[in-house]
């Protein structure tokens, strides 16, 4: 057990159902902040990629500071707990380990008794692609079924399509490494080809200048949502400039109002 300045971290182990992928435990930090919000307005986020290491994070702390739950689980992938763990994600790129993060979630609605409607998920990079394919999950993953609705996510400089990224992105061996070569795989794992089954709400924030991830896959799943009807059920900040990293005052200040803009607007119903 850790003490840090805005919450108690507290290290826990979670059983997955049976999947028979592997694996049956994974552990996860759990944040609790030393003020939480009343009762009836509790949040709780989930870090997704990559989560459960034992480090101080400004994000985290910044949640904590403004009363919300934050939970860092370590899905399959990972390199904190071994090199064979990080290996286990290898060419399945969105597949068991957004189940991974998606029981995190389920279990920390479960455990702190947070309606699902209440719990969200936030990632950078590869962790907002995680962000995005949580929440268009269509449901199944090879032979093993499940869901878990959330009702929010935060993706910054995520991508929506496994192809695009690897098509335009200055690191497109990685995306062999974590997604294999199978074209249909990518079809099938690319959040804008789910965009139909968006579930809660999704708050997209990118730099436009951004060469790692760029700015036209948080984009185009912004206009499909568009296009799709669900206006009301997505939003995008474009970081005019901004790289793959909020670097910068202003981005950062641009961000973190995003964020709680977002996050009380949870209360709304918007």
């Amino acid at each position: 057990m850790i003490v840090r300045s805005c919450c108690l971290v507290v290290l826990l182990p979670f059983t997955l159902p049976a999947l028979n992928v592997k694996i049956e435990k994974i552990y996860g930090y759990l944040y609790t902040p030393k003020r939480p919000l009343p009762k009836a307005d509790r949040l709780a986020l989930v870090k997704s990629f990559y989560g459960g290491a034992n480090q101080f994070d400004p994000d985290i702390q910044l949640l904590c500071a403004a009363g919300i739950y934050v939970f860092s689980p370590s899905p399959r992938g990972v390199a904190d707990r071994s090199a064979a763990f990080e290996k286990l994600n290898d060419r399945d790129m969105g597949g068991y380990e957004v189940v991974d993060v998606m029981y995190g979630g389920k279990y920390i609605s479960e455990l702190l008794g947070i309606p699902p409607s209440r719990i969200g998920v936030f990632g950078h990079s590869h962790g907002g692609y995680e962000v995005m394919r949580e929440l268009t999950f269509p449901g199944k993953v090879g032979q093993v079924a499940f869901q878990f609705d959330g009702g929010f996510g935060i993706s910054v400089a995520g991508f929506s399509s496994v192809e695009g990224q690897s098509e335009k992105s200055n690191i497109r061996e990685w995306i062999t490494k974590e997604a294999g070569s199978e074209r249909n795989q990518w079809k099938d794992r690319s959040p804008i080809n789910h965009a139909d089954k968006l579930r809660g709400r999704l708050l997209l924030i990118h730099g436009t200048n951004d060469k790692r991830v760029p700015f036209a896959e948080s984009k185009a799943l912004d206009d499909k949502l568009v296009e799709l009807g669900k206006r009301d059920q997505v939003q995008l900040l474009a970081l005019q400039g901004g790289g793959h990293v909020p670097i910068s005052t202003d981005e950062l200040i641009a961000q973190y109002q995003a964020w709680f803009s977002f996050l009380n607007s949870q209360d709304e119903g918007s």
